[in-house]
């Protein structure tokens, strides 16, 4: 651990589990299938892993140490699926008022009316206290990615305390979040004044940064076994964060991801005749991929505005831009091309409103001298949630093919179906954020929006229709480029935020004072 004397005494106790967390050098890697031995070959050195997971067993006996109220399954070796369970003693409770009503009729051999009433009327009561009553899942992933130690301003896995910010590799992506998870739900679940009133489920999972086959993947099959047929109210991952800077003169914005983009990877390869290199051809495999290449950098793929991520977020925040531009919002739904122009202008909100791509890898030639027969190249597509990776094969079949070109589709995943800003638990989760931030002097406003990533939310879209994707991380836009970079780090004054926000959300969807219980 680092030496922060200096600062001690004004370190929670929370924060430091999250410094120690931070020192746990969890690296994944992306194996092939045919090279996965275990659970846990996408660590080079699985033992950080172990020590996470003894180390989070120990300090959480709240919810690893009590399988009366809370049942934990490690899953394919690494990933955790803990389940919240529902406090049984108010359903006890009705059901033996209801037995005893029941066991008086059938004495008085005649059904009184007054008495069904009653029957009835604490039912209605009991449906209306669990109209939302079904499970959700929290998911948050325990992997970092790998670092260049050398570009930090302090060691990634140390832990280091600076200036009012916690320094470390996972930080923002995923652990902080994850530890504000587990000390919110201890917290609750340590409290005698509250009672669950609702199963819910975390997952921690192990290889989120490697597409989450042997974590996720494998955790959902089994909380679908758990379910028995149920689905989940809805799902709440990483995702977007609160944007202190998002534009001059606007409050901060706490964007919601309501949906995710898809992704898409082709192999494309152009075969030619081989030859040497003193005899040069006119046209070779790698002079047709550099015009393949060419090609799809200058095509652009459709902007989508109307009816999407992107219009909601307009439609929120649109109070907050001039009048000019409120009339180009408010006439999206009729004509929505000038405002398509406006925001395309801009890179990253061009890549909110369409399908992007980018050559990622090129292959081809053995020596200097040989002129070489073919040359393959990757290339990536993030979907926008109104494409499909079919469709997106057949535009670019269209684009580059031909007698010499083969498209081969190496990985793929549909975009999933945008999520209700009208649900109960997106309204809990404004109301979580407004709570949380309500002694900052401008308030954050809570908005949709579109993340361009993928999280291990998508390997459990079957079981729910409505995902959030959201931490409220409060940070500027620059403060972006150091996750998956250099210098990851989060305010201590924030993270204290990031617990409550879990503390406040979790305690009003899952959780009733025992005063309210007894009441009902």
């Amino acid at each position: 651990m680092p030496d922060t004397k200096l600062e001690e005494n004004i370190i929670s106790e929370q924060v430091k589990r999250l410094q120690k967390v931070l020192t746990f050098r969890t690296i994944s890697k992306l194996v092939k299938e045919e090279e996965v031995e275990n659970g846990l070959a996408c660590f080079d050195d699985p033992n950080p892993l172990h020590e996470l997971h003894k180390y989070i067993r120990e300090q959480f006996p709240e919810i690893f140490s009590t399988p009366e109220r809370v049942s934990v399954e490690l899953i394919n070796e690494g990933s955790f699926l803990i389940h919240v369970k529902k406090n049984s003693n108010k359903s006890e409770k009705l059901d033996r008022n209801v037995n005893e009503q029941n066991e008086t009729v059938e004495q008085n051999g005649e059904i009184e009316t007054e008495q069904n009433g009653e029957i009835e009327s604490e039912q209605k009561e009991s449906d209306s206290a669990n109209l939302d009553s079904g499970p959700f899942l929290l998911i948050a992933h325990m992997d970092v990615v790998p670092t260049v130690d050398k570009e930090w301003k302090h060691p990634p896995f140390e832990g280091i305390i600076e200036d009012g910010y916690l320094y470390g590799r996972g930080a923002l992506d995923d652990k902080g979040a994850l530890m504000a998870m587990l000390e919110a739900t201890s917290s609750l679940i340590r409290d005698e004044n509250f009672v669950c009133k609702r199963d819910f489920y975390i997952a921690l999972t192990h290889d989120e940064e490697v597409k989450g086959n042997l974590g996720a993947k494998n955790v959902a099959p089994k909380l679908e076994k758990v379910l028995e047929g149920k689905k989940l109210d809805f799902i709440l991952d990483e995702g977007l964060v609160v944007f202190e800077d998002f534009r001059p003169g606007f409050p901060p914005i706490a964007f919601v991801a309501i949906c995710e983009k898809g992704h898409l990877d082709l192999k494309i390869t152009v075969k030619t005749p081989a030859g040497h290199s003193s005899l040069p051809q006119a046209s070779t495999a790698v002079t047709k991929m550099c015009e393949i290449v060419t090609k799809l950098n200058k095509f652009s793929f459709p902007i989508y505005l109307k009816g999407t991520p992107m219009h909601g977020s307009l439609n929120v925040l649109s109070p907050f831009f001039s009048a000019a531009q409120r009339t180009l919002i408010n006439s999206i739904g009729m004509s929505d091309t000038i405002m398509k122009k406006i925001i395309s202008s801009d890179r990253l909100s061009a890549t909110l409103m369409q399908t992007t791509k980018v050559v990622t890898k090129i292959e081809g030639g053995t020596s200097g001298n040989v002129i070489p027969s073919e040359c393959s190249a990757n290339v990536n597509f993030r979907l926008h949630p109104n494409d499909t990776c079919d469709r997106v094969m057949e535009t670019v079949k269209k684009l580059v093919g031909s007698n010499e070109v083969t498209i081969e589709k190496m990985d793929s995943r549909d975009p999933p179906k945008c999520s209700s800003t009208d649900s109960v638990a997106y309204d809990r989760i404004v109301k979580a954020v407004g709570e949380t931030f309500k002694e900052c002097e401008v308030k954050p406003v809570v908005a949709p929006n579109l993340l361009t990533g993928q999280t291990d939310s998508r390997h459990f879209q079957h079981l729910t229709i409505d995902t959030y994707r959201f931490t409220p991380y409060y940070m500027k836009r620059a403060d972006i480029q150091s996750i998956h970079g250099h210098n990851e780090r989060i305010g201590i004054d924030n993270y204290h935020q990031v617990i409550e926000f879990f503390t406040r959300f979790i305690r009003e969807t899952a959780f009733e004072t025992r005063k309210e219980v007894s009441n009902q």
